[in-house]
This record gives structure tokens, sequence and C-alpha cells, in this order.
């Protein structure tokens, strides 16, 4: 059996100019939104137990942290790609907790994994169509802004290495996934 354990302090302190987005909010809210920072402790916890030679089980349990990128918090352009996209300043910081658990197969000439995993994500940050548009160079662009909801994202990834001659491997994989906005109860946009 082996066991691990870590911890780490995030910090992340962004700096903005005023924009559209930011004017628009009340004034005495402007100057927040400006100078935001996030910080936090993140730790984890694991497991690995030998049940053979060949064969390993592991499981961990993990927080985790991600603060909104700039253009999360202040984009208020085209994307040509998809769309006109508001940022939004008052965005929290995501934060998780994430559980897999995990059977490794390691042989001479073959390998496979099969991995589980949940993870609980608070304020996810997401795109939603917010039924405007916006006209570019004569066309009109549907307008997506970005909110948070709390969201689960489950799945099983399996995959194998299996040597077939020297210097030629065949690898293969397979990931289900399934998420779920915990407000609506729909799958989070932009998942595969």
């Amino acid at each position: 059996l082996t066991l691990s354990a870590g911890a780490r302090y995030d910090t992340r302190r962004q700096d903005a100019r005023l924009g559209s987005l930011v004017q628009a909010l009340p004034a005495a809210e402007q100057e927040a939104a400006l100078h935001r920072a996030f910080s936090i402790v993140n730790g984890s916890l694991g497991a690995g137990l030998r049940l053979t030679s060949a064969l390993t089980w592991t499981t961990s349990v993990n927080t985790g942290f991600r603060a909104p990128a700039v253009q999360d918090l202040y984009t208020d352009e085209n994307r040509p790609a998809f769309g006109w996209l508001q940022g939004n300043p008052a965005l929290k910081p995501e934060r998780s907790l994430s559980v897999e658990s995990a059977l490794r197969y390691q042989g001479a000439r073959a390998s496979a994994t099969i991995t589980a995993y949940r993870n609980g994500v608070r304020d996810y940050i997401y795109m939603e169509n917010t039924g405007q548009t916006r006209v570019v160079n004569g066309t009109p662009r549907i307008v997506y802004r970005n909110l948070q909801t709390d969201a689960v994202i489950r799945g099983i990834e399996a995959g194998s290495e299996v040597e077939l001659l020297p210097r030629m491997v065949l690898e293969v994989s397979y990931t289900a996934l399934r998420s779920e906005n915990l407000t609506t109860g729909e799958a989070l946009p932009l998942m595969p």
C-alpha cells in the first residue's frame, strides 16, 4: 500500500483597465472589479495498492481551484468562431472536489488502464446564449455571456497500448463523459 498527500497554496491577482463591462457597473463596484485577487489552499490524498505484480488499484481525492481568466471577466468582443462574447467582472473562482479510482495493468509488451471519476465544481464558468444579437460588419452575431453554476462532471476513461513489433505500438482509448448543470439539470455547454 502506498499513500500520498499534498497541499498547495494558489494566489492570482488581476488588474484591468476600465472597459465597457466595468463602466456598466455602479460606481461603487468599479474599483473592486478592476483589481481582483483570488487565493485558496488545495489538497490531495491518494492511495495505491499493488494487487499482483502487474495489476495496481489507485484512488484519490483532490480539491481544485481555477480563477476566472481575464477573458472570462472582461472580454466584450466579437469571436468569429461563435459570436459576441461578454465577460462578467463579478465571476468568482471555480472550486472543485474530485474523486477518481483506477485499475492499471502493466505487462512486458502491453499496458491498460480504466479510470472512473467524479468532479463536483462550485461556481463553474460557462457561456450562455443571451437571446440578443449584435451586428458586426452587417452580420448579426449571437451574444453569449459568461455565467456560473454548480456542476458535476462524471466519466470513465479506458486505454491500452500493445507493442505489436519493435518500434510499432498500437494504442487505443475510450472516454465517456457526462456533465450536468445542477441548477437546470441540463448538460454543460461545450462538453464533448
